[in-house]
């Protein structure tokens, strides 16, 4: 058997090939091709959720919430909590370290505002997968699925990679996910490659 080759990329864009609904496993991002081509998932249950965009017509601007008790600056990197809501980045909080973008206004307490995000916001990608908001969703070992468990990894012949963040949908803030902030990155390669 050939040795796999693992590799880091990098990309500005992914091309999907249109797929028909049935021969997709549950748990994946799709083109549908019986629905004039539009990304799809399929979530766990089987459903299939077309992917849209946010309210606002630019992908990388999302309305949040600020549940953190305390003011928001604009021009502030602003982290994802696993209520939905957002609060200020802090590398030494662990509840403040899933940095997601920054607010482009300032955020009273419970309060709304928009955020840029680092990534598109993929609107229902994860809807139904029993993600919280927040966790970081990687690429799984079963082909075409994703995890947010780093335990199914053997760091030894996996290359363990992010595709995004779990979120609430744009201005709630909720315990489930149903978007993904698509953001990858490489975590850790096996030695030697």
């Amino acid at each position: 058997m050939a040795e796999p080759i693992y590799a880091s990329i990098k990309t500005g864009s992914v091309t999907f090939i249109p797929q028909n609904p049935s021969s997709v496993p549950l748990g994946c991002i799709y083109m549908d091709k019986t629905s004039s081509n539009v990304l799809t998932t399929k979530t766990t249950g089987g459903t299939d959720q077309p992917v849209g965009t946010t309210s606002s017509s630019d992908i990388f601007i999302k309305l949040k919430t600020n549940t953190s008790g305390v003011s928001i600056p604009a021009n502030t990197r602003v982290s994802l909590k696993s209520d939905g809501g957002i609060c200020l980045s802090d590398s030494d909080d662990p509840n403040a370290r899933q940095s997601i973008g920054m607010a482009l206004e300032s955020i009273a307490p419970a309060a709304t505002g928009k955020v840029l995000l680092d990534g598109p916001n993929a609107v229902g990608a994860v809807a139904g997968m029993g993600f919280t908001p927040g966790r970081s969703i990687l690429l799984s070992r079963t082909p075409g699925m994703l995890t947010a468990d780093l335990s199914i990894f053997d760091p030894a012949q996996d290359v363990i990679m992010k595709v995004g963040i779990a979120d609430c949908s744009t201005g709630t803030a909720l315990g489930t996910a149903s978007d993904l902030i698509m953001v990858t990155e490489v975590i850790s390669t096996p030695s030697g490659v």
